[in-house]
């Protein structure tokens, strides 16, 4: 997989999923730090682009940074930033963590089955 498909992956999963706390290490289950949060209204976002920009994720294992393609997937990075300024990713946990590989997180419930309570269209694209 080439790094582009990879960060393409990543941005997606980190996007649609989001988080920023985390609770468990490859193979550990979350343990009492899920937070059952409230369903959130979707708003109507529209799939005009919009500038890229990164996201630092704060975690009790450090910080890391993201970047977010507005431009190839406008509709998941506007969905990302409403549900980050509603408070939606405190305290939640990543789910899943593949060592050397990918993390995902941003559910409440801390299953991976989770979610704001709406869906937003997959944004796919060929450049990435």
């Amino acid at each position: 997989m080439n790094w582009k498909r990879l960060a393409l992956c990543a941005m997606l999963g980190i996007t649609v999923l989001g988080t920023t706390a985390c609770g468990t290490k490859s193979g550990e289950q979350p343990q009492g730090n899920t937070v059952k949060a409230e369903t959130v209204a979707m708003p109507n976002f529209t799939n005009a682009p919009i500038a890229d920009e990164y996201a630092i994720f704060d975690t009790n294992y450090g910080q890391f940074k993201v970047r977010l393609l507005g431009s190839k997937a406008p509709i998941t990075v506007k969905n990302f930033d409403y549900l980050v300024k509603k408070g939606f990713y405190n305290g939640v946990t990543f789910h899943r963590v593949i060592e050397g590989f990918m993390i995902q997180g941003g559910d409440p419930d801390g299953t991976g089955a989770g979610g704001p309570g709406y869906t937003i269209p997959d944004e796919f694209s060929n450049d990435l």
